[in-house]
């Protein structure tokens, strides 16, 4: 399970014992983000992207897995797919939940997404603040405001993402989950910083986008799409791949009433399919779905 931007391990706490049911379930700390290193990330998005996959091929290694379902969401499933793609003999099914940087940003695409935002970018036209703050974030990394708040850090992420409370509820009710949130983010920027090397432009954009890149996996690898039916992220490129990699196997998969972070909003509809899809993986390749957690 591969997490995503600003992210961390811990965030697949409504996951592990679910899944741990079936299988045994591993997740990581990516480079540079949660408790790993901070690693000094080249400014090149090519060579960038390298240094994320072969981080987690070493520890696929150090660990001796040699073939498993991987799940990545977000960010993590750009760099799943990367990782498949350079890796394909390791991988039995690929699952990319709500992946970020898949699309190519064309005008179209752009337009489409603005008129997905109407409400967004209407509450930032509304206030006075963030039509201050937003042009001068462009200019430093997304997170850094919890940083630079110093011990007044914490009580600036609880203000502003209420939502991240209500999202992991059924496992806290208080603030436990934007507390561990704000120590993943507290620490120096490696990732952070690497993945600003990443965009194109907007945060929604990867200067390499995945999509295009799909022809070259392995088509012996079968890709599940898993989005959330209110998710802000182009869910269109589930069916775009289908019709990329025609001949492959290809499903995409909509979890109701969820967003972006599915996997807690709706975690029991998530488990279920990731168990089902890895259930379908063990008696394609007739192998056990490595999970350990």
């Amino acid at each position: 399970m591969v997490h995503g931007y600003g992210a961390a391990a811990g965030f697949f706490f409504l996951n592990f014992d679910s899944l741990a049911e079936h299988r045994e379930v591993y997740a990581f700390d990516i480079l540079g983000f949660g408790r790993s290193s901070r690693y000094e990330f080249s400014t090149k998005a090519d060579v960038t992207e390298e240094e994320f996959v072969s981080s987690i091929e070493e520890w696929r290694s150090s660990v001796g897995l040699e073939k498993f379902v991987l799940m990545g969401t977000s960010f993590g499933g750009f760099l799943a797919a990367s990782y498949a793609i350079k890796h394909p003999g390791r991988v039995t099914h690929l699952v990319l939940a709500d992946p970020w940087g898949f699309p190519e940003r064309t005008e179209q695409a752009a337009k489409e997404l603005r008129k997905q935002d109407e409400a967004l970018l209407f509450l930032l036209q509304m206030s006075f603040w963030m039509k201050i703050v937003c042009p001068l974030m462009s200019h430093f990394n997304l997170l850094a405001p919890s940083r630079v708040a110093g011990p007044l850090g914490p009580q600036l992420l609880r203000w502003a993402r209420p939502d991240i409370r209500n999202k992991f509820a059924d496992g806290f009710q208080d603030n436990t989950v934007i507390d561990y949130l704000y120590h993943c983010i507290a620490q120096p920027p490696s990732a952070e910083t690497a993945f600003r090397h990443l965009q194109n432009g907007g945060w929604e954009w990867a200067k390499n986008p995945m999509l295009p890149r799909l022809y070259s996996l392995d088509p012996d690898v079968p890709i599940t799409f898993i989005y959330g039916t209110d998710t802000w992220m182009d869910s269109k490129t589930g069916e775009q791949a289908a019709i990329l990699r025609k001949g492959s196997s290809v499903d995409t998969i909509y979890i109701k009433n969820a967003g972006h972070h599915m996997y807690a909003e709706q975690h029991g509809d998530f488990n279920r399919e990731l168990v089902r899809i890895c259930k379908h993986a063990d008696k394609k390749k007739n192998i056990i779905c490595p999970c350990r957690q």
